[in-house]
């Protein structure tokens, strides 16, 4: 604080008794400390100078996170001390610090107290050893000494209800990347995030069926028919450029669910090494999972041969020639309810879509000898029949 370094500021006279006094040096809310250092990140080796041209060029920033307090607090005074630059010359023609805000949700857990002399203390869910029913809901709780302590719900992961969760423990039992994954996959991230020791247990299952996949990447696996091949091939890039459109939308739960259908679809085609399709999936899964699980995935990269460093590889996009379709399935509708679908040529007519349908196994079963009036077909998406 640089008024606490002052003497000419805080030594004074008192003007009630006349003696020496001192004036408060603590005069700002913490916010205010760092309501314009994002600006000052754009030249942080300007000396002689708070700013300079390479923050108005970097200004705004394109993307500021921030928790609900930050969005109220923080952004308040950033965007009130970015006009004062801009009024200053400091920041010519800048009015607002950030493009885009996106507020994270908070991290829930269960929280325990003992009543010992009508104070409660907060214990710590890593010292608590819960019985459960069934269903799920606590009938006792018991700190391991076998005290009993009482369940407080759940609530906001906080010091002062001693709720948190030591991340160099699970470090130590899981590695980061599980607890990385298990934060990334649990909920979105302007959602909040109810924390699961049997979700972190799932993550860990996931990257321990990763890893084995790929250290049994060098044995040949049976020869798929080309149909299955294709589905496949259609699959995976259908999943990538869902999962594009989602980290763009910053949904990267559904980026680390992609993922997981990518390995499912990597172990139903049961190919190796040899198999081209199994080298270009398993490499799109790997680059698609690499910012959330870095460590596995750069070792992984580097084991298989496929490069030195995941990090610096493009990022993959899907093949448009993957993405075309020699079928589709028409969703079928009769009598104005939805009972099925029709897989079909892409090609197919309206005659031969009537053919098919009257042939498939859902007219048979919905159909039962009623006269069909009139089928209406939307093109690529809906067979309607009207009965």
């Amino acid at each position: 604080n640089p008024l606490a370094k002052l003497p000419s500021f805080y030594e004074c006279t008192c003007p009630q008794c006349g003696k020496p006094a001192k004036r408060e040096t603590d005069t700002m809310d913490t916010f205010v400390d760092s309501s314009w250092y994002f600006a000052r990140f754009c030249c942080p080796d300007n000396h002689q100078a708070m700013l300079d041209s390479r923050a108005q060029y970097w200004m705004p920033v394109d993307q500021y996170i921030g928790g609900i307090e930050h969005a109220i607090l923080h952004l308040l005074y950033s965007r009130f001390f970015t006009r004062a630059m801009r009024d200053e010359g400091l920041l010519p023609g800048i009015s607002e610090p950030f493009t885009n805000l996106l507020t994270q949700g908070m991290v829930l857990a269960e929280s325990y107290y003992s009543d010992a002399n009508g104070r409660r203390e907060w214990i710590n869910p890593a010292d608590v050893e819960v019985t459960r029913d069934s269903k799920g809901r606590i009938l006792a709780a018991k700190t391991r000494d076998g005290k009993d302590v009482v369940y407080d719900g759940i609530g906001t992961m906080s010091k002062s209800k001693n709720n948190g969760v030591d991340p160099q423990a699970l470090i130590e039992k899981y590695g980061a990347d599980t607890a990385r994954l298990f934060i990334i996959f649990a909920s979105p991230p302007t959602s909040t995030l109810e924390w699961s020791d049997e979700g972190v247990e799932g993550s860990y299952r996931f990257l321990k069926r990763l890893w084995s996949y790929c250290t049994r990447f060098d044995q040949p696996g049976p020869t798929m028919a080309a149909g299955l091949r294709k589905t496949t091939r259609f699959e995976i890039h259908s999943v990538l450029k869902q999962a594009n459109y989602d980290l763009h939308k910053h949904q990267f739960n559904t980026v680390a669910s992609a993922a997981m259908k990518i390995l499912n679809a990597l172990e139903r085609l049961s190919a190796g090494r040899s198999d081209a399709l199994a080298v270009e999936g398993l490499r799109i899964l790997l680059r698609l999972l690499s910012p959330i699980t870095p460590h596995v995935c750069h070792h992984l990269w580097r084991a298989l041969g496929f490069g030195s460093d995941i990090m610096r590889e493009d990022w993959p996009v899907p093949d448009p020639a993957a993405l075309e379709q020699d079928e589709i399935d028409y969703v079928v509708q009769i009598g104005g309810k939805t009972r099925g679908n029709l897989r079909a040529p892409k090609a197919a007519d309206q005659s031969a879509l009537e053919t098919l349908l009257k042939a498939s196994e859902v007219a048979q079963k919905y159909l039962m000898g009623k006269a069909i009036k009139r089928i209406i077909v939307v093109p690529g998406r809906l067979i309607n029949v009207v009965v």
